[in-house]
């Protein structure tokens, strides 16, 4: 039998598996496009003549461009030259001028001229790859001080410039030296006040010496009148009563002082004592008057009392005096002036008047006055000390810093480069293999994505909790209303899929930086949603004024949170509840506690398991 007209089984088989190979093959292309087209893919893997090869894409520094573009530095590629190849949008904004005027000019052109030198020696390339230095730009308004990070490119010519805005950190440093000229200032003025004192008590002393010097006159001019007296009779008797008079004004004088006032003769026999002298010790003016003088006072430093009044006897000269006893356990400082009289129209002295003053407080004063000089002179020390120790402080601000800058740097660079490569290759193995390995392959992969893609999210929290401080703008009056209605439309999606409920009260102005202010709205409002129960979630949030802040609050109606743990959740990479189950890195309430701290503020919950939580906070008010 002829076999001419029949096809072969086997043969048509055959052609059935090539037409689904390449059926296979051609939807695998389409799904390769279609990733490449949503910029799923970084790279591809061709079979050559060599083996498998990798192509990276026109479109992979896509991620770094956006990445340049929001970052809140400026950053800036110079030609050897110096010209201006390309610069992102926030160092237009630095400097108020528009694109178009930055790229194809100098950076010479936008430098303060005193800085011309330091940016010559910046952009001079030397054994370094990277160099820093601080430089200022020119805006309209004036100068902007900035730390510069040069890098010299290896493989093509140009240079790399990232300029970070060093204005706030400026004004904390001249707030800081304000507050020390403050200090110096009051120290200043502490030390006038105490020489002030000192020279009042100084005046108050010569005032004494005056008044003891007019006293001497007085009695000059009465044994002058005596004189007088014994010479003429007749003028004696026409000025007795004036004499009367003036012996009863200076009796009242010596009667009212309260100094002690004695007057003994040559025998030093007590002659006179006022009551204020008699009343020191605590007897009468009459039963003292006749004994002998120095044993009325029952003192070893008496001796070298009487030795004075001798003196003036022999030499007729007035002496004075600082004279120190002890009584009752208690120690005295007098000034004590020895004063002649003398016989008239002689150089016989007749008695010695002796006044001593007490000077104790005085002396107590002049104690407390050395005692407070010593005071501000450890108070100077210590103010150097505390200069130092704000110094150190400083420092170690500027070099945390720093730290928190190299830190930024790995997490964006050094760490996400080698995951991102990982999840990608690991992605285009799910695609391509899966169903082509066995079951726990296909799991092996898909662990790997998941955990690539977690370990991404860490890092990049851990990137926005760094920045919080060191990026952090400056606080100004900020609309915290426009801050919710800014979060709201970041949540708007997860809002209606859940079908949530949010109502607000009118908020405030408060004194903040606004982006971090939508961030804690954005975060708080983000977990209500997450962590809800089976029904729709509600969200309320309001404003209360309390002093020099306002509080406000997030309530919701989610499954709450058992009092243990309503400290543990402020806390780095602290969950309660499995990824599974509730998805995330437990970074979002540690970024809301560090940004309200840097506010000035505070934040704790109030909650009850399986009826809600409420979220408080504080934002200081608008002066």
């Amino acid at each position: 039998m002829s076999n001419k007209g029949r096809i072969n089984p086997n043969r048509r088989n055959n052609k059935e598996s090539e037409a689904d190979g390449l059926r296979i093959q051609l939807s695998e292309a389409r799904e390769t496009l279609q990733a490449i087209r949503n910029g799923e893919v970084d790279a591809i893997v061709v079979n050559g003549p060599s083996g498998e090869q990798v192509y990276a894409l026109k479109g992979v520094d896509y991620t770094y461009r956006i990445l340049v573009e929001n970052m809140n530095d400026a950053a800036l590629v110079l030609s050897p030259e110096g010209t201006i190849l390309y610069s992102n949008r926030y160092f237009s904004r630095t400097i108020n001028r528009p694109l178009g005027q930055i790229v194809g000019a100098n950076i010479r052109d936008f430098i303060e001229p005193i800085d011309t030198q330091r940016l010559a020696s910046l952009l001079t390339p030397g054994e370094l790859e990277t160099c820093r230095g601080e430089l200022r730009f020119l805006t309209p308004n004036g100068t902007i001080p900035t730390c510069v990070s040069v890098t010299f490119l290896k493989d093509t010519p140009g240079i790399c410039i990232v300029a970070t805005d060093l204005t706030e950190q400026k004004r904390i440093e001249d707030r800081l030296r304000a507050q020390y000229l403050a200090a110096a200032e009051d120290l200043k003025n502490t030390n006038l006040k105490l020489t002030g004192e000192i020279e009042e008590r100084r005046r108050a002393e010569a005032e004494l010496q005056k008044s003891n010097e007019t006293l001497q006159q007085v009695n000059e001019e009465l044994s002058a009148m005596n004189e007088e007296i014994n010479s003429q009779e007749e003028v004696l008797l026409k000025a007795a009563a004036q004499l009367e008079s003036q012996k009863q004004q200076l009796n009242e004088i010596l009667e009212s002082s309260p100094d002690m006032i004695t007057s003994v003769d040559p025998k030093l026999l007590l002659t006179y004592i006022n009551p204020a002298g008699a009343a020191s010790m605590g007897k009468n003016p009459e039963e003292m008057i006749g004994k002998e003088w120095d044993r009325l006072f029952p003192s070893d430093e008496m001796n070298s009392i009487r030795d004075y009044a001798v003196k003036v006897f022999t030499t007729g000269q007035q002496i004075s005096i600082e004279f120190t006893y002890t009584s009752e356990r208690e120690s005295h400082f007098c000034h004590v002036i020895f004063t002649p009289v003398f016989y008239q129209s002689t150089k016989v002295v007749q008695s010695v008047r002796i006044t001593s003053r007490d000077i104790t407080q005085i002396k107590k004063a002049q104690e407390e006055l050395q005692h407070a000089n010593r005071n501000l002179q450890e108070y100077a020390v210590e103010l150097a000390e505390q200069k130092r120790h704000l110094e150190m402080v400083v420092k170690k601000l500027e070099q945390s810093n720093q730290d928190l800058e190299r830190f930024a740097y790995v997490a964006s660079h050094d760490l996400q480069e080698p995951l991102r490569n990982i999840v990608s290759f690991s992605q285009l193995l799910a695609r391509r293999y899966k169903g082509n390995l066995d079951k726990d392959a296909d799991e092996y992969i898909g662990f790997i994505v998941e955990s690539g893609k977690h370990m991404q999210s860490l890092i990049t929290d851990l990137l926005e909790y760094s920045r919080i401080t060191s990026r952090g703008k400056e606080l100004q009056p900020s609309d915290a209303g426009k801050a919710l209605e800014d979060a709201l439309a970041t949540l708007r999606i997860s809002l209606e899929t859940e079908n949530g409920t949010i109502t607000h009260d009118t908020l405030p102005m408060v004194l903040a930086d606004q982006n971090q202010l939508v961030l804690v709205f954005q975060n708080l409002i983000a977990n209500a949603i997450k962590f809800r129960k089976e029904e729709p979630p509600w969200i309320h949030v309001s404003a209360e004024k309390k002093e020099d802040f306002w509080e406000f609050s997030v309530q919701d109606n989610g499954i709450g949170i058992p009092p243990e743990h309503r400290e543990r959740i402020f806390t780095i990479f602290q969950r309660l509840h499995t990824r599974d189950k509730y998805p995330g890195t437990g970074m979002g309430l540690t970024i809301v506690k560090r940004i309200i701290e840097r506010h000035g503020g505070k934040i704790w919950v109030e909650s009850e398991v399986g009826k809600g939580s409420t979220f408080l906070f504080t934002f200081p008010a608008v002066p």
